[in-house]
């Protein structure tokens, strides 16, 4: 039952991959308008829940508990080098996001910059064009919007992707040690957002590697959940509502 479970998953992964792959495959040489952005976010909250629900519903009639999945209280597991290596490296990358969010709001040097450094990006690779063109919110509108996708990215992708699939694998394949299992599914999480090139590929399997190891560390995705939300949202800090 596992293995069909886990399989409906990788393809259900693979399918909205490739729809995303045709949508995005020709970089933008200009930014899209206020609704087609917010159609965009509508589009991905959809595509963040329906999955969430299958799986709370799956895992009510297949007796696997929130525990099991991450939503449970913290208990800190694996070496204690282990546990400081990730708390260090989290703190960093949240530190990173925080400064971000901080120089938006109390620079204008800051907003300027990253108005000229986006504007200048989208001729640039593939992922420089989606992130400047389509996905970074602008206008009040769409950062009232991005942030939902925000919350519901942090909620959903790391229940599904952390913690029910890290279930699956573990219980599909017992004999694989832990570090395999959070790179393959990191991995897989990664080729999901392929629609923002390799560089898309390499950035969001490598931040689902620091979340793995933040679910490990500390049993619970409380913590990473918390993390992905301010990682995504801190794009709406990027750009100022006036570089429309």
């Amino acid at each position: 039952m596992y293995i069909a479970f886990l399989i409906l998953l990788i393809v259900y992964l693979a399918v909205g991959a490739i729809l995303d792959i045709r949508e995005y495959k020709k970089p933008r040489t200009s930014r899209i308008d206020e609704n087609t952005r917010v159609k965009l976010y509508i589009k991905g909250l959809i595509g963040q829940w329906v999955p969430l629900a299958v799986i709370l519903l799956i895992g009510a009639f297949s007796y696997v508990s929130l525990p099991e999945i991450g939503l449970g209280g913290f208990h800190f597991w694996g070496p204690l080098w282990f546990r400081i290596v990730t708390f260090v490296l989290c703190g960093g990358f949240l530190a990173v996001l925080l400064y971000q969010i901080i120089a938006y709001f109390v620079s204008a040097a800051f907003r300027e910059q990253a108005r000229l450094q986006f504007d200048s990006n989208t001729s640039k690779s593939h992922y420089d064009s989606v992130m400047a063109n389509i996905m970074i919110p602008r206008t009040k509108r769409e950062k009232t919007w991005f942030f939902f996708l925000s919350v519901s990215a942090g909620v959903c992708e790391e229940i599904v992707w952390r913690g029910f699939f890290y279930f699956l694998l573990v219980t599909v394949f017992p004999s694989w040690p832990i570090a395999l299992v959070v790179v393959v599914a990191s991995i897989i999480f990664g080729a999901g957002h392929l629609y923002q090139g390799p560089a898309g590929f390499v950035k969001t399997s490598l931040v689902g590697i620091l979340l793995g190891c933040l679910y490990v560390a500390t049993g619970t995705l409380l913590p990473g959940i918390l993390l992905h939300f301010i990682t995504d949202y801190s794009s709406a800090f990027i750009l100022s509502d006036d570089a429309e």
